[in-house]
C-alpha cells in the first residue's frame, strides 16, 4: 500500500500545507500524488521528465484566456499527470486496482484576472473517485 506525508488542499485561496503528523494512504495517496504532479513545472525534475506540466506555464502566457485553448491545457495537463502516475506504478510494481490510476480529470471552475481555480478528480481502475468532477462522468 502507498502512504505519504499529508498535504491540505483544502483551504482555498491559500497556500496548501504539509500535516507532518498524519499520513495519506491507498489510492488517497495517489490523488495526492496527482494533484502535486498537476502543479509542478514541466522539465523541473532532472531525474523524471513525466513529472510535472505545463498548466501554470500557459497560465502565465495567457494560454488559458480563451475557453478552448484552456480546455486543451487542462486535458494535456491531466493527460500527462495520468501518464506520470502509472510510469510510478510501474517503477512501484503496483498491481492492486485500488491503487491503480484510470482517470485523470482536470475542469476550470473559475477565472479572474487574479487567479484560474481547478478541480481535479482521479478514478481508479475499480472506478472509485478521489475528488468530485464539476461535470458528471459517464
Amino acid at each position: 500500500m502507498r502512504n505519504g506525508i499529508k498535504v491540505n488542499f483544502a483551504q482555498r485561496f491559500k497556500p496548501a500545507s504539509i500535516d507532518f503528523s498524519a499520513l495519506v494512504t491507498g489510492f488517497d495517496a495517489v490523488a495526492q500524488n496527482g494533484l502535486i504532479n498537476i502543479g509542478t513545472r514541466q522539465g523541473s525534475d532532472a531525474l523524471d521528465d513525466l513529472r510535472g506540466t505545463s498548466l501554470f506555464s500557459a497560465a502565465t502566457v495567457g494560454q488559458l484566456v480563451d475557453a478552448g485553448e484552456r480546455d486543451h491545457a487542462t486535458a494535456l495537463a491531466a493527460e500527462r499527470t495520468r501518464f506520470s502516475l502509472r510510469n510510478q506504478e510501474d517503477i512501484e510494481n503496483i498491481t492492486d486496482p485500488a491503487e491503480q490510476i484510470s482517470e485523470v480529470g482536470l475542469e476550470v471552475s473559475e477565472v479572474d484576472l487574479m487567479q484560474i481555480v481547478f478541480n481535479a478528480y482521479f478514478i481508479n481502475i475499480n472506478e472509485e473517485v478521489v475528488g468530485s468532477p464539476l461535470v458528471e462522468i459517464l
